[in-house]
């Protein structure tokens, strides 16, 4: 985050990665991904998918509040990515979590015992 025009750029930067690792994980049928953002000053995301039904819920649990600003400013367009690679979103919701590392530790035995 050096100069201005990096930071201008950041939300976009952002979003395309999110997008890129959402649609490469519905389209291989994964349930849960974990994301750690560039630059890493953002972060790590949590995000589940739940696609259980005939459309797509989408759950982001950012690591911290710039990184939930990012997204949550630019879910939008994070829609519009999804839709136009053929998602249906029903929800789609971004959240902070205060213990972000009990989180992941729900998410991994979630996972594990979905897998059974």
């Amino acid at each position: 985050l050096k100069t201005k025009a990096s930071f201008k750029n950041l939300p976009n930067f952002v979003t395309q990665q999110v997008s890129k690792n959402l649609v490469r994980a519905i389209n291989q049928g994964e349930n849960i991904l974990r994301i750690q953002l560039k630059p890493p000053e953002l972060g790590r995301l949590l995000i589940t998918i739940d696609n259980s039904g005939s459309n797509i819920k989408i759950n982001i649990m950012t690591e911290n509040s710039a990184a939930r600003e990012i997204l949550t400013s630019n879910v939008n367009e994070l829609r519009t990515v999804l839709s136009n690679s053929g998602v249906n979103l029903e929800r789609f919701e971004v959240d902070m979590s205060s213990d972000f590392r009990q989180s992941m530790a729900d998410a991994r035995n979630q996972a594990w015992n979905f897998g059974k």
